[in-house]
């Protein structure tokens, strides 16, 4: 009963602070500066986008032997727009039927693909420690901004131990995975089995502790670089529709952005309660700022991150069914036995992103 009441408060509370948001808004003036984007502006915007979406990609093709950039890139997208539709498993039903279609080793590719999803999230929570460190040397100290910072980065740091845990030895892989299933049986005593759970993550190990040694630290970069294209992307539709330097400057817009990313775990990329949040940061710690301007500069970046992906992602579903007649969801389901629904259980928030503010890893 707890829980469920405290999941309504939040929504509660939340959807009080971006009602009082839009109440303020003059959309009659968000509308003249949306008709200032250029085609150019467009442009630059698209190219960001096709970049942070073959940086995205890289990762799974890493940790996946025999999956390339290129069709990892094919199967997040097309992910992203089977997540957005489909309940789950539904996206990674159709991975499955993708790396079959690939002939990608199905066990090695979904361990990858929970891998990349932990990663990511190591990197979404550390995100906020380098927004609160830029903002407290650009700009001042904030206590609030602080506590965010805090809170992130013990999140960050819990779930790194997670995957030192299980690549250290096969040992400590059970034992975490005992250790989990404990915790969650007194929640949900139906469903965690502690020698199932620990069979599950020792072959999950067995499945990416090679890769994981010798691709880490390749994964980790091109994730970072991944958020940078993000925080350029949020920072040129400042730009595009008129947040100049004087109002908002770009280490205040990306360290808003930074500190706010964590967001773009919830559902379709956390929209309204991450534009909510980043219009709250960005009117705060600017000077005389236009607040209609962010809100259309917000609306631009979240069509180039969340609607262009989805077109995307239904472009590269038609191709590859189109290469793939011969596949389809059943392949998904056929001959993985309980595959999709325990990589569904491992990557609970596979369908976002990522969902994220665009597709992320987990999708």
């Amino acid at each position: 009963m707890l829980i469920p009441a405290l999941k309504v408060i939040i929504v509660v509370v939340i959807a009080w602070a971006v009602i009082e948001i839009v109440r303020e808004v003059d959309w009659a003036q968000v509308g003249d500066s949306l008709s200032t984007l250029t085609l150019l502006q467009a442009g630059i915007l698209t190219v960001l986008l096709l970049l942070r979406q073959f940086l995205n990609a890289v990762p799974l093709a890493l940790f996946a032997a025999g999956l390339s950039v290129w069709r990892s890139t094919v199967s997040d997208l097309s992910a992203n727009l089977v997540a957005t539709v489909a309940p789950p498993p539904g996206d990674v039903v159709l991975r499955v039927a993708m790396f079959r279609s690939w002939k990608v080793a199905l066990d090695t590719a979904l361990a990858a693909l929970s891998l990349n999803t932990l990663i990511y999230y190591i990197l979404r929570f550390a995100a906020p420690v380098v927004g609160f460190l830029a903002l407290l040397v650009a700009v001042r100290y904030d206590e609030n901004y602080a506590v965010v910072a805090l809170v992130s980065a013990a999140i960050a740091v819990l779930m790194a131990l997670l995957i030192v845990l299980i690549v250290r030895s096969e040992s400590s892989a059970r034992w975490l995975g005992i250790t989990c299933a404990k915790l969650v049986r007194r929640v949900r005593p139906k469903v965690a089995d502690p020698q199932r759970w620990s069979d599950t993550m020792a072959k999950f190990r067995a499945d990416v502790e090679q890769q994981m040694r010798r691709e880490w630290a390749k994964a980790l970069v091109a994730l970072l670089a991944m958020v940078v294209v993000e925080a350029i992307m949020l920072f040129a539709s400042m730009r595009f529709l008129g947040v100049d330097p004087d109002q908002l400057n770009g280490v205040e817009i990306v360290a808003a952005f930074l500190i706010t990313y964590p967001l773009t775990a919830l559902p379709f990329g956390g929209i309204g309660i991450l534009d909510a949040a980043l219009y709250g940061i960005l009117t705060h710690v600017g000077t005389e700022v236009d607040g209609n301007a962010v809100i259309a500069a917000l609306v631009v970046f979240r069509v180039f991150t969340l609607a262009v992906p989805l077109i995307l992602g239904l472009i590269t579903l038609l191709s590859w069914r189109r290469a793939n007649p011969d596949f389809s969801f059943r392949q998904g389901l056929r001959g993985t036995g309980d595959s999709v629904t325990e990589q569904d259980d491992r990557t609970t928030d596979s369908a976002s992103d990522e969902g994220g503010s665009a597709p992320g890893p987990e999708t």
